[in-house]
């Protein structure tokens, strides 16, 4: 089975994005102390500008998803 592509979070908790966790966000990307350090490089003459690199691969294989509802007893 071919790894799906991971994606850190602000936290250091890592996501993995397929066909079955595709709806998954980031409450943050940075932290707010890490932005506001103007070290960093993401503030430049008061301005700051994102950009997202996103790699899109082709699937070979199928995802299946079973669910088992039982009625309380």
């Amino acid at each position: 089975m071919m790894e799906s592509p991971v994606c850190p979070d602000a936290d250091g908790a890592v996501r993995r994005f397929n066909e079955m966790n595709k709806e998954w966000g980031f409450a943050r990307l940075v932290s707010h102390e890490t932005f506001n350090d103007s070290s960093n490089g993401y503030h430049v003459d008061d301005s700051c500008a994102f950009g997202a690199e996103v790699c899109v691969l082709k699937q070979n294989h199928k995802w299946e998803s079973l669910s088992m509802v039982k009625d309380p007893a």
